[in-house]
């Protein structure tokens, strides 16, 4: 018993009450054994054969009390468990095993509880310590470490693990449901990939929703499984799909990096830099020796900057590329489009048609002018560029139109009727803008 070899210290135990079935501390070492080992039925049976020849043995009533709690902390944390009160049972196990030091039962119960508390490295270990004690090979053992490793997305490991409690437990039906679960995540998952792989999203996207429905509890299978669907909603342009996605592998996983750069990409792609600049933040903090990251917080950083200002390619319609023709082009057009005059039917039009106006002429000054727009690209705030908030949107429109509206008469001499007052801009007049 000193050097905790119960097994063969309770058959020397059982042995000597053979031999003399009177022997009381015979049976008292019988049911400490058993005790340790968590064999709490039989510990009883011991500890009442004292009692029935010495019916005040102190020894005796007092282990059959630490039996009697064992057994009720063990039952506890067995309802505990039914509750999915993890937390609460291993509590009720770890008491029991005060006294069941060397029960492999009460070990694989702790590890199930463990389990529920995703300690999965824990549960593990305990499972391992059951096979290395046990002096026959133990199926329960060889299934936690089974769950554990698929838990853990080590899917090869746990087959192999399922396999072998199988060979050992053939009619186990849980056993079985384990194996065919992962064989069929296994199938499905490839299924996903070479769909992905053949360009073939859509039913790229409908394998891995059924691969998500093989097990809702399993985190390191399913935050991958999301990433996955969210990369086929991407290149589908179903952006919305990909961030709801992501947020759930992100959730499960917070030190995900693939799926934070992932994520942070798709806000790039759609204008969000501030979330974008974030990700890209946490994802150096994940990975401070990539050296592409800080160059990607950079550009966030850049882009989120730009956005602040205004928009001058937004407000001309144009993309980032335009060129010098788009850029007239496009000014041309909303520069009559908004201009005061066509549009005073009301103070309010005539208030938003001057400040559209004024921003088309800004954005055209800036915009034309080589100098200004390669420091407006490079992300300067426009307090810092000489010239935007003083444009004299009215002479841009003159040097266009000769101060006159096309389609109204062109140029209007000074006794037309003019609504505006001359300046002797170029074009003869420049238009009042209230």
């Amino acid at each position: 018993m000193m050097l905790q070899e119960y097994i063969k210290a309770l058959n020397d135990s059982l042995t000597s009450t053979q031999l003399d079935k009177t022997f009381v501390k015979g049976y008292l070492r019988a049911g400490k054994c058993l005790l340790t080992l968590g064999r709490l039925i039989e510990a009883t049976q011991q500890y009442q054969n004292v009692l029935s020849y010495e019916p005040r043995n102190g020894t005796a009533l007092e282990e059959l009390a630490l039996t009697k709690r064992a057994q009720n902390e063990i039952d506890a944390g067995n309802r505990d468990m039914e509750d999915k009160n993890y937390h609460k049972a291993l509590a009720h196990y770890e008491i029991s095993s005060n006294w069941c030091s060397a029960s492999d039962d009460i070990k694989l119960l702790k590890a199930k509880a463990m389990i529920g508390m995703k300690k999965y490295g824990e549960a593990m270990t305990l499972g391992s310590e059951v096979i290395r004690s046990s002096t026959s090979d133990n199926p329960e053992a060889l299934y936690i470490r089974g769950i554990c490793l698929w838990y853990t997305n080590n899917t090869a490991g746990a087959l192999k693990h399922f396999q072998s409690a199988l060979q050992l437990d053939p009619d186990n039906a849980k056993y079985r449901t384990e194996y065919r679960k992962i064989q069929k995540y296994e199938t499905k998952k490839k299924e996903g990939n070479d769909l992905f792989s053949s360009g073939r999203y859509a039913e790229a996207i409908n394998v891995y929703t059924e691969c998500l429905e093989i097990d809702g509890q399993n985190d390191s299978i399913n935050s991958t499984l999301y990433a996955n669907r969210a990369a086929a909603f991407m290149k589908l342009g179903r952006n919305n799909e990909a961030i709801r996605d992501l947020d759930r592998a992100i959730d499960i996983d917070p030190k995900y990096l693939k799926a934070i750069l992932r994520r942070a990409s798709i806000y790039m792609t759609t204008e969000k830099y501030q979330e974008a600049a974030r990700d890209f933040e946490k994802a150096q903090q994940l990975d401070p020796e990539n050296e592409d990251i800080p160059q990607q917080v950079r550009q966030a950083k850049l882009e989120l900057k730009k956005s602040q200002r205004k928009d001058y390619y937004k407000i001309l319609g144009l993309g980032k590329n335009a060129g010098e023709d788009d850029i007239k082009k496009a000014y041309k057009k909303l520069a009559l489009k908004w201009h005061p005059d066509k549009n005073s039917e009301t103070e309010e039009t005539k208030k938003h048609a001057e400040a559209m106006f004024k921003d088309v002429g800004e954005a055209y000054s800036v915009l034309s002018d080589p100098t200004k727009k390669r420091r407006y690209d490079s992300g300067e705030d426009l307090q810092e560029m000489e010239g935007p908030g003083d444009v004299d949107v009215s002479q841009i429109f003159s040097m266009f139109f000769g101060g006159g509206m096309p389609g109204m008469g062109g140029p209007r001499s000074r006794g037309g009727g003019h609504r505006g007052s001359r300046h002797g801009h170029p074009g003869g007049f420049e238009f009042h803008f209230g």
